[in-house]
């Protein structure tokens, strides 16, 4: 869907470099060789959008760490943000209108679909 820009995918410089060093240091959890977690962190990188965060609300959450997930949510003006750590971004809900499982995204999605296809 990012691909096709029916949704839009927005990380800052700090969330995306924690995103990439934990993927390159999780290979064997992961299952995947470096090449390939290279190979999918250069196509994500091609349908996302790079926000700046020129503020801190820190802190926020319960957890410093999330912190700047947030941060990040709140400078892209995001809609959803989407983690399956719903309970620690509670808080977050005065910022971004809905904090959503990945689970809940898809269906969130899904059903937008649906939708418009009965128009």
């Amino acid at each position: 869907m990012a691909l096709d820009d029916e949704i839009e995918l927005w990380v800052s410089e700090l969330v995306w470099g924690e995103y990439c060093g934990v993927l390159r240091r999780s290979t064997a959890i992961v299952g995947r060789s470096a090449e390939e977690i290279e190979t999918f962190l250069e196509f994500v990188a091609t349908v996302l959008h790079l926000t700046d965060v020129y503020f801190h609300w820190r802190p926020t959450l319960r957890g410093a760490a999330d912190d700047k997930v947030l941060e990040c949510a709140v400078a892209a003006n995001a809609d959803f943000l989407v983690t399956f750590n719903t309970r620690d971004f509670a808080q977050g809900q005065t910022f971004v209108p809905r904090i959503a499982t990945p689970s809940e995204f898809l269906h969130v999605l899904v059903a937008s679909r649906e939708e418009q296809h009965e128009i």
